[in-house]
């Protein structure tokens, strides 16, 4: 929810809601009537009725310093489609690699071979992105007996001592 209010002051910001076409107006009322509506919904209909308004809803998202949002609509777009992967485009180009780490991992997880050319030719990028092994992690949950404490050494038995003046058996 909160991210559709930052997509919504996006476009007050753009001046969208002021615009006269009633088309614009017709998709903006369909984002704000139905607020329970996920991201994959709203992309889906803006992709079937809305999609010639492309250049006028998506870039003030992109522009946007929410990086949630970012990566919402990063994980939306289609690098099949020109003006998305044009889009895509850029923003790596432009990215910062640590500070916008996710919006390019979301960008990255699309797979796609153009987009996976554009992060190559970031050295920045292409290392951060490089798959690392995962963490290892000391075992903590089991407890590992001590080492049980070295014997003494056994002393050597000696036989008993013969009482001076007796004789011992068997003699």
């Amino acid at each position: 929810m909160f991210q559709r209010n930052v997509a919504k002051q996006r476009w007050v910001a753009a001046k969208l809601y002021q615009a006269p076409d009633a088309h614009l107006k017709a998709f903006l009322d369909y984002a704000d009537t139905n607020p329970a509506a996920c991201w994959d919904d709203l992309a889906a209909q803006f992709r079937k009725d809305y999609y010639d308004l492309f250049d006028r809803i998506v870039p003030p998202l992109a522009a946007s310093s929410d990086r949630a949002l970012r990566v919402q609509l990063f994980v939306h777009l289609d690098p099949k489609q020109p003006k998305e992967l044009a889009l895509m485009r850029d923003f790596i180009r432009s990215a910062d690699p640590a500070a916008d780490q996710p919006e390019l991992r979301a960008i990255a997880s699309l797979k796609d071979s153009a987009v996976q050319k554009e992060l190559a030719s970031r050295p920045g990028v292409a290392s951060m992105l490089a798959p690392s092994p995962p963490p290892r992690r000391a075992v903590t949950n089991v407890r590992v007996p001590a080492a049980p404490p070295a014997a003494a050494p056994a002393a050597e038995a000696r036989p008993p001592a013969a009482k001076p003046g007796r004789k011992p058996r068997g003699t």
